[in-house]
C-alpha cells in the first residue's frame, strides 16, 4: 500500500510513529520505539525526498511504502483525493482509479503493471477512459497493454 502524505514535521512524524508501534507497525528502515532512530529516518529520508516502508509485525509484505508529497503529481493527488468509506466508520483519502492505473503503467515493473491491468480490467465498466488516456499521455505511458 503506498501513502503519499502532505508536508508532515519531525515531531508529527515522532507521534504517527508511536502510534503506529502500539498498533504492531515496525519500521524497515530503523527502530520504531527509539526515538532517536525515528528522528533519524525523517532526517535521512522523508525531510529528502525519499520513502520509508512501515511492516505489520515484521512481514515484510505487503508493507506500506510512505512518502511525503515532493512532485507535482503528488500534490495534485493529494489535492484532487476522493473520499472513501471503510466499514462506515473510517475515512481514507485515494486518488481516481484512473491516475492509480497511469501511475503503475509509468512505474513499470512487473508487479506494478500487472497491478494497473487488474484495477482495470476489474473496474473497466466505471473507468473515464478519456481520463485514463489522458494521463497515461501525461505520465508518457501507453494503454494499449490494459485492453491485451
Amino acid at each position: 500500500i503506498d501513502f503519499i502524505v502532505g508536508y508532515i514535521d519531525e515531531e508529527k512524524f515522532l507521534e504517527l510513529c508511536s502510534n503506529a508501534s502500539k498498533k504492531g507497525f515496525t519500521l524497515m528502515q530503523g527502530e520504531i520505539s527509539l526515538e532517536d532512530s525515528v528522528r533519524r529516518i525523517y532526517k535521512e529520508y522523508l525531510a529528502k525526498g525519499y520513502s520509508i516502508r512501515f511492516m505489520y509485525k515484521d512481514t515484510i509484505l505487503p508493507n506500506i511504502e510512505f512518502r511525503v508529497a515532493n512532485t507535482d503529481l503528488h500534490n495534485y493527488v493529494i489535492t484532487n483525493s476522493l473520499k472513501v468509506v471503510v466499514n462506515n466508520e473510517y475515512i481514507i483519502k485515494i486518488s481516481s482509479l484512473e491516475i492509480q492505473i497511469a501511475y503503475k503503467l509509468c512505474l513499470g515493473s512487473d508487479k506494478d503493471i500487472g497491478d494497473a491491468i487488474f484495477l482495470y480490467n476489474l473496474f473497466k465498466e466505471i473507468i473515464n477512459h478519456g481520463e485514463l488516456y489522458r494521463w497515461c499521455s501525461r505520465l508518457g505511458v501507453e494503454c494499449k497493454i490494459l485492453e491485451e
